[in-house]
């Protein structure tokens, strides 16, 4: 039987994020994707908090830190579209695939920059730190919007972006 078009519809529960990442938990494809981008965050952020602090010690200027820095958001945010078009094009899994290889690549940079390396490894690390970055969330994002996922997809991606 279909519902008048003036009838309401029907309540939709609301779903807190919680909730979200419980469910994505049963959900291979969902979970794999919430695993995925919060591996990204994770590895970024551990990079990216010692990163100046390194650079300053080995006595490059805040200049210098601003211009590495600003080249790591560059790679976070320049080749986005790119990436959302290789995971319609390819699949997002593939596109998972690259950014974790990205990340593994600027983390073995890192750690030869840590190490006595150049601003030019530093500043390599970091762009490829932002690459793979993007491709994951990029990534994990295609996933998550490929599941049926119902009222808990709102709350799931806002689950995984915090």
């Amino acid at each position: 039987m279909r519902r008048p078009p003036d009838a309401p519809a029907a309540p939709v529960r609301p779903v807190g994020a919680l909730t979200a990442l419980r469910w994505a938990m049963r959900h291979p494809v969902a979970r794999f994707a919430v695993v995925l981008i919060a591996v990204a965050h994770a590895t970024m952020v551990m990079i990216m908090s010692m990163t100046p602090l390194h650079m300053t010690h080995d006595g490059m200027g805040l200049e210098v830190v601003g211009i590495v820095i600003s080249a790591h958001v560059l790679g976070m945010f320049a080749l986005s579209p790119v990436f959302g078009w290789l995971a319609d094009r390819y699949g997002a899994v593939r596109v998972a695939v690259l950014g974790i290889v990205t990340q593994a690549a600027a983390v073995a940079l890192g750690l030869l920059a840590a190490a006595g390396g150049t601003l030019a490894v530093t500043m390599t690390a970091l762009v490829l730190l932002g690459l793979g970055w993007s491709a994951a969330l990029i990534a994990s994002s295609a996933l998550l919007a490929g599941v049926d996922s119902g009222n808990v997809r709102v709350p799931l991606q806002g689950a995984t972006d915090a």
